[in-house]
């Protein structure tokens, strides 16, 4: 059942969310990795400003970029972002820890 809440949790917050969708010279894929230690909490930004992600550690978020792309395009996001405890690589995917309580907005 918290395996339940914390998967819905994660899906409601991605789809709120506007993810780092600006070009960056990183030379891997935003949230690839092989072991936990290629995952970090990093701001990746979305259109209301900060938002805290999982993502590979050489990955360079620009979250200005974001905010600007967002204001040209006249998008908007809900304001927060996860308390993200730690991260770890899940099928060659960054994702927060399965044993954090939960995903919750931080407002």
């Amino acid at each position: 059942m918290r395996l339940s809440l914390l998967i819905l949790a994660v899906l409601s917050l991605a789809a709120c969310s506007t993810p780092d969708t600006v070009a960056t010279a990183s030379p891997v894929p935003p949230t690839a990795c092989r072991v936990d230690a290629d995952c970090t909490v990093k701001n990746v930004g979305n259109c209301c400003g900060e938002y805290l992600q999982c993502v590979n550690v050489a990955h360079v978020p620009d979250p200005a970029g974001v905010k600007a792309a967002c204001e040209r395009e006249g998008r908007s996001s809900i304001c927060g972002s996860p308390d993200i405890a730690g991260c770890r690589c899940i099928d060659g995917q960054c994702a927060a820890s399965a044993d954090d309580d939960a995903l919750r907005l931080n407002q």
